[in-house]
């Protein structure tokens, strides 16, 4: 069997979509090494929307018309539109139908008609959550039964090793300073970043905040924002906005972290929570979509737009040792729920069903 994959989302600076692709096709190459897997790169970074329309649109077609593959597999985008192979679609958020007044004009195009015309011309769709799988039917209106739920693994270097050795010496170069929350995502609106420096600012001004915080992301829309609260209200000793980091360099923060925090309003999966569970860490996690998914009753749960309500979280997880060690690790034991390995096995499951057809 030969099958293509639309890797492009793996490209450049990846976020989650593209590191879970990259995960998910090394384990997919290790399960089925009988499968002959042709791995589609623009030789780009990044592509704008209208870029990636023509990806999809016309480059990718014109491979899988050139290698004739049995079936196309997209594990970040859209499939082409009017492709010419049988086409499998992982579906991780529908964000720009959440808040389509987060999307620029042509980005809001690709949302509302593009992407939904793509994505029902699927031969199979899959979703990576339960929280996604129940948003393909409420905004894409494509029935349950075309639709199947194959959550997410991490990359194994993300695991729990105790007194791992290094972490001083990258966190010093990195210029974090114990304790400290990590918050890892995107530096987008929908991440929430700005109300959880209220929380903290909150906390700073009860003198109740006897921690750090370390934000890590690739800068998307909301980072100015981010920056000019915290020069504005003096925080610049105790937020750290690191930007984008190297795998390495999380694995580093996830082991000096007292916490994690995660108060996205929207998330598809929430892979950010699954590293730092696999790394033994707990935190505060947002109670929306598909986190309580992932975290299930290892983290402190909060309502992602009360304030006062995430300083609260913020305080208790700080100042208890016990609850920290005990969500910690209920947390470490959850993450060995989530697979790559599993994950690999089920969609190569779907692709053998599906080229049968």
């Amino acid at each position: 069997m030969k099958i293509a994959v639309d890797y492009q989302s793996a490209s450049g600076r990846k976020t989650g979509i593209g590191v879970a692709a990259e995960n998910l096709v090394q384990a997919m190459r290790q399960e089925s090494p009988d499968i002959e897997w042709l791995l589609y790169q623009s030789g780009r970074d990044d592509l704008n929307t209208p870029d990636r329309i023509l990806w999809e649109s016309f480059e990718v077609p014109r491979r899988t018309k050139r290698d004739r593959p049995d079936l196309l597999y997209s594990p970040g985008f859209a499939p082409p539109i009017l492709g010419n192979v049988p086409a499998i679609v992982t579906v991780h958020d529908l964000i720009g139908m959440a808040f389509p007044q987060n999307q620029a004009p042509f980005s809001r195009f690709y949302w509302s008609t593009w992407l939904p015309a793509a994505v029902r011309r699927a031969r199979r769709v899959v979703a990576s959550s339960e929280s996604t799988r129940r948003d393909i039917e409420r905004f894409l209106k494509i029935p349950a039964e075309r639709v199947e739920v194959v959550p997410l693994g991490v990359d194994g270097a993300f695991r729990k090793e105790d007194n791992k050795p290094g972490v001083s010496e990258r966190l010093d170069r990195l210029g974090v300073t114990k304790p400290f929350f990590i918050s890892v995502s995107s530096l987008e609106p929908r991440k929430n970043h700005l109300r959880l420096l209220q929380a903290y600012l909150l906390l700073k001004k009860k003198n109740k905040a006897p921690f750090n915080l370390v934000i890590v992301g690739k800068p998307a829309g909301a980072h100015e924002a981010l920056a000019a609260f915290v020069k504005e209200n003096s925080l610049e000793k105790d937020v750290r906005i690191l930007g984008y980091a190297r795998q390495e360099e999380l694995v580093a923060l996830y082991h000096g972290a007292m916490g994690y925090v995660m108060i996205s309003l929207y998330e598809g999966f929430g892979l950010p929570v699954l590293e730092a569970m696999s790394c033994g860490l707990s935190g505060v996690c947002s109670d929306r979509t598909s986190l309580p998914e992932v975290a299930g009753e290892t983290a402190l749960l909060v309502d992602p737009e009360d304030v006062s309500g995430i300083a609260t979280a913020l305080e208790r997880y700080s100042g208890d040792a016990a609850l920290r060690a005990s969500l910690s690790e209920a947390a470490h034991k959850r993450s060995k729920l989530f697979s790559t390995a599993v994950c690999a096995r089920h969609m190569i499951r779907i692709f053998k069903n599906e080229a049968q057809r």
